[in-house]
C-alpha cells in the first residue's frame, strides 16, 4: 500500500502500530510530533518524515538509516538532535 499524505497539515504523534501492507508512506511537511515509532525499522518500508517536529535522541535516531528510507527526518523547531 502506498500513501502520500505530505503537506496536509496533519498534527499529533504517529501510532505505535501500522498496517502490515504499508510499503511506502510520505508524511513530509506536516506538524507531526513525538518520538519515532519502532515500526519505522520495517525492512521493506519506504518512509519520508521530512519537515515535521519529531523529538530525536540517541535512542530513536538509530532507527533512521539511509539504506531503508528515501529521506532523513528533519525536525523543525528547537528539538534536540
Amino acid at each position: 500500500m502506498i500513501r502520500f499524505l505530505g503537506n496536509n497539515k496533519l498534527n499529533g504523534a504517529l501510532s505505535e502500530s501500522k498496517s502490515s501492507s504499508l510499503l511506502n508512506v510520505d508524511l513530509s511537511y506536516n506538524n507531526l510530533v513525538g518520538s519515532i515509532p519502532s515500526w519505522v525499522n520495517g525492512t521493506s518500508l519506504q518512509l519520508s518524515l521530512v519537515a515535521n517536529n519529531f523529538t530525536l535522541d540517541s535512542s530513536n535516531s538509530r532507527k533512521l538509516s539511509r539504506d531503508n528510507y528515501g529521506d532523513y527526518v528533519i525536525p523543525r523547531g528547537s528539538h534536540q538532535v
